[in-house]
């Protein structure tokens, strides 16, 4: 995953000799940002439970390993120490997960010392006591850079070659598990380590639209959130939404971080704890979700229904954008902004085939154009084949005539602006997805309607988005969450691309 500057990764000199690194990394040497990365982690007073990051690329594993470390640890403060033991318990733990026989191989360097080269497969009998004592007879090598690479080999050495094939092949995906130029980690390989299983869909249902039951009682325990349920509508598995314990994976596109509540519910509030391991946003940061509920969800529905509908006339369409000067003037109070928006017209519902909403669903919010714009002003013709023609519509002046299209004014329409507080429910929502912080829309797939209260030096806190948000507390909400992609047609998360 990325979340840092996203320079090319450059070959590492790892000849690994292993049938599981051509798994990893295709035909590749190991990237520098993986041969680099091992499980060495931060030694702060206030932070010494995270992973540190050296390079994009890692993530995912990271973030994976590093989740359930904090839930065996008992969900404890970020200040408290990592041990050899509390970091061998969960390598073990997630090897024998993988284990399908009664056999785990640990994977360690063939010098002992190195940090790369060749490799020495050991089988063990797949229990705790065999698989731990393994793994810490050769524990500093895991801690040490190449420590990440190695767990991978086991991992993948463990599961079976041939397993790990027919398991990416099941949901549609493709090896290596690290792809692209930036050595991103793919989310079959996020599954190996998390469920024992090398697939790469975490939603709900599975292609057909049928619910998707593949995961076992093996798995982590780790929960999962995406910002991919607002771009597709399909939520994520019931088991990532709403695992035993609150340690969530928090994914957006191109990195993982992992956020945990120590304490559990007060009231209707929890707060949490998040790490993002990555320079140069790498931090520890608290912040409250209110309202917000630690009970199971209900469960996703036993067969997945589309849920868009044909638009209704005088509807939102979409947010054009943010007026400039409000941006300028309050950079950090998005609810605080007038937004330019463009409605659903003639031109929407001519090359929307969508099928018609039903009776018992209510329709959305309406508005009025209201009076013709006496300066400037955007054709909202001319907006709704800008995927067309790369026209926006703009008219730099009052005029009865349209410069581009030439359609009357008053027959092309035209946009509109709003206050935040103008607008419905539902547009406030997408405005807080496109503007506010992404933490805030990954985290209400999960509790929706939730606000993000963040705290500052010396405890000073806010509602973001709110007049009393300053941009000095904007560094809390960093906590940086990108995109995760699923295909709209089939459920299985896609490989995702660097912003």
């Amino acid at each position: 995953g990325g979340g840092g500057g996203m320079e090319v990764d450059a070959p590492a000199n790892h000849a690994s000799g292993t049938p599981a690194h051509s798994i990893l990394f295709g035909g590749n040497p190991s990237p520098t940002s993986w041969a680099d990365q091992g499980f060495e982690f931060a030694d702060e007073p206030a932070n010494r439970v995270g992973v540190l990051q050296k390079s994009n690329g890692p993530c995912g594993v990271l973030a994976a390993v590093n989740a359930e470390i904090v839930l065996r640890m008992g969900l404890p403060p970020a200040s408290t120490a990592v041990s050899d033991d509390d970091l061998v318990a969960v390598l073990a733990a997630t090897l024998l997960r993988c284990a399908g026989a009664d056999v785990v191989t640990v994977a360690r360097w063939t010098d002992v010392g190195s940090t790369a080269g060749a490799v020495t497969a050991t089988e063990v009998a797949a229990d705790v006591a065999a698989v731990s004592a393994a793994i810490l007879d050769t524990i500093a090598a895991y801690r040490a850079p190449g420590g990440c690479v190695l767990l991978c080999y086991s991992a993948i050495l463990t599961r079976g070659i041939d397993v790990v094939k027919a398991d990416v092949s099941a949901d549609g995906g493709e090896l290596p598990l690290v792809y692209g130029p930036h050595s991103l980690c793919s989310s079959e390989l996020v599954n190996l380590l998390v469920e024992g299983v090398a697939r790469g869909n975490v939603a709900a249902y599975d292609p057909t639209g049928a619910k998707s039951n593949w995961r076992s009682d093996r798995r982590s325990g780790v929960g999962m959130l995406s910002r991919a349920e607002l771009e597709t509508g399909i939520p994520l598995a019931d088991e990532l939404k709403s695992p035993a314990a609150p340690v969530y994976l928090l994914h957006g596109g191109d990195h993982f971080t992992f956020m945990w509540a120590a304490a559990g519910a007060v009231g209707d509030a929890v707060t949490w704890t998040h790490w993002n391991g990555l320079p140069p946003n790498r931090r520890l940061s608290t912040f409250t979700l209110q309202p917000c509920v630690l009970d199971p969800l209900v469960a996703a529905p036993a067969v997945h229904t589309p849920t868009h509908w044909r638009p209704t006339l005088g509807s939102l369409e979409s947010i054009v954008q943010a007026d400039p000067a409000d941006k300028a003037a309050r950079p950090a109070q998005w609810r605080s902004w007038r937004y330019e928006l463009a409605l659903v017209n003639a031109v929407v519902l001519a090359e929307d085939s969508s099928p018609e909403r039903p009776p018992d669903v209510p329709g959305p919010t309406t508005y009025e154009l209201g009076e013709p714009p006496a300066g400037k002003w955007r054709c909202g013709s001319c907006y709704q084949t800008r995927f067309k023609t790369m026209c926006f519509g703009d008219n730099d002046g009052p005029s009865e005539n349209c410069k581009h299209c030439h359609l009357p004014q008053a027959a092309a329409g035209w946009t509109i602006w709003r206050t935040y507080d103008e607008l419905s429910g539902g547009a406030r929502a997408q405005i807080d997805r496109n503007f506010g912080p992404k933490a805030l829309s990954v985290l209400r797939t999960r509790w929706s309607g939730a606000e993000l209260i963040v705290q500052g030096e010396g405890g000073v806190t806010a509602v973001a988005g709110a007049p009393t948000l300053t941009t000095e507390l904007l560094p809390s909400l960093r906590c940086s969450i990108p995109s995760l992609r699923v295909d709209s047609g089939c459920t299985r998360v896609q490989r995702p691309r660097p912003s």
